[in-house]
């Protein structure tokens, strides 16, 4: 911060000009590097991991289906639908076994 201060002598023209300045204080240093990379890439796995969670947690969704609806359709365990981790699969396997329930149930 800078004062100054004008100090007025007998006439107008004559004066003199008094600054107060405080001492220089250092920043803080900034970043010594480029940090956009290690931003983006924590960002990227922080995206990745919650679609794995939400892919797993989708996926156990309809293994338990599945399972639920092989003890009602089958009761030899060698007939039974082994369920994967391909969601695809998995819904043409629901698909498949809701069918085979609809028969069985009519």
């Amino acid at each position: 911060m800078t004062l100054y201060y004008l100090r007025y002598g007998l006439s107008l023209l004559d004066y003199t000009v008094t600054v107060i300045q405080d001492e220089d204080v250092a920043l803080a240093p900034g970043p010594q590097k480029n940090y956009f990379g290690g931003a983006v890439l924590s960002m990227t796995l922080l995206v990745l991991a919650a679609v794995v969670v939400c892919y797993i947690l989708r996926c156990q969704a309809m293994r338990k289906r599945i399972a639920e609806l092989n003890t009602h359709l089958f009761d030899h365990p060698e007939r039974q639908i082994t369920p994967g981790w391909n969601i695809w699969k998995m819904k043409e396997q629901i698909r498949l076994l809701e069918g085979e329930a609809v028969k069985v149930w009519q």
